[in-house]
């Protein structure tokens, strides 16, 4: 009987102790709220289908904070890799974009969605970095439609980085002069231009670095 007793407390000790493991061990992708899995989103910079394919950086911006772009392993939302993007945020209310064109795009009735990777320190939760939506369509008047400003959130303690979600539906939250795209329908359907655009509050600190965009899907 002591034998038994004696056996089930050593298993009781080890099962605790691989459960702590298990729980201290959990990957930096889960920390920072990586989903995982394959990348079924329309956009999943997994190669350079998507950049230098139809995606670009610095298309438009009167004051342009996304410096450079490349494919990387380094993070990734899902799949294995996302487009990595260096920037330099040394101005409040300036802001970065990546913007896909050429598309003549419908967009009525469309749900956008971005996945953003910000690193700690790029703002705080009082004066946050912010994410936009934007479409801008084509003739006769080529107007801008954004969403209103999504705050990006950083992570809490020793994460170095946390992964945000932006997302749109574009009947409702793209706006041009306080109206919808149904409200001003002299402007059409058709989008010449759109993405996602990365800007710096105007009270957030500065920031130069890294961050990534990943899994943008239109559907």
């Amino acid at each position: 009987m002591k034998r038994n007793l004696v056996f089930i407390s050593v298993l009781a000790v080890l099962f605790t102790l691989l459960s702590c493991g298990k729980i201290k061990d959990y990957g930096t992708a889960a920390v920072e709220g990586a989903e995982g899995g394959t990348d079924t989103a329309t956009y999943p910079f997994e190669s350079v289908s998507d950049y230098p394919g139809p995606w670009q950086i610095n298309a438009v911006s009167s004051n342009p904070k996304f410096i450079s772009a490349e494919i990387s392993s380094d993070k990734a939302y899902m799949g294995s890799s996302s487009l990595k993007i260096q920037v330099n945020y040394d101005a409040g209310n300036s802001g970065g974009v990546l913007t896909i064109g050429g598309t003549n795009m419908q967009m009525k009735h469309k749900t956008i969605t971005a996945r953003v990777w910000v690193p700690a320190g790029m703002g705080t939760s009082t004066n946050a970095y912010g994410g936009t939506i934007f479409i801008q369509l084509g003739a006769p008047n080529y107007h801008w439609y954004e969403t209103a400003w999504m705050n990006l959130s950083v992570p809490a303690g020793n994460v170095a980085g946390k992964w945000n979600t932006i997302t749109a539906n574009v009947d409702t939250d793209v706006i041009y002069n306080s109206k919808t795209l149904d409200q001003n329908a002299e402007d059409g359907n058709t989008a010449i231009l759109w993405g996602v655009k990365i800007g710096q509050g105007g009270s957030s600190p500065n920031y130069a670095g890294y961050i990534y965009i990943d899994s943008i899907n239109i559907q």
